[in-house]
């Protein structure tokens, strides 16, 4: 897969089902409350559940061919949730 493709797969396929769409909503719980009370180990139970559903989809939803291309963005599901924080994180005066 190209790079436009990786970004297509991983905004749309990547981020199906309803346990995954659930973990990511959950995940915003321990995200927001970290922000603001400033502690790491909330930002970490973020990561921690919100990759949970990209695993479940791995595990129970996906077919030989989505699991293959599931491995080609964990680069972007490392990064872009990185970036995401690092923002919040500004926007939050944590720097």
């Amino acid at each position: 897969m190209n790079l436009l493709e990786r970004f297509k797969f991983f905004f749309t396929t990547f981020h199906t089902g309803t346990v995954n769409i659930i973990l990511h909503l959950i995940s915003a719980i321990p995200l927001f409350v970290g922000l603001v009370v400033k502690r790491l180990s909330l930002i970490v139970g973020f990561y921690f559940i919100e990759s949970s559903g990209h695993v479940y989809n791995y595990l129970f939803k996906f077919d030989e061919e989505l699991r293959k291309k599931s491995k080609e963005v964990i680069p972007l599901q490392i990064l872009l949730p990185a970036l995401f924080v690092l923002i919040l994180m500004i926007l939050f005066n944590w720097f």
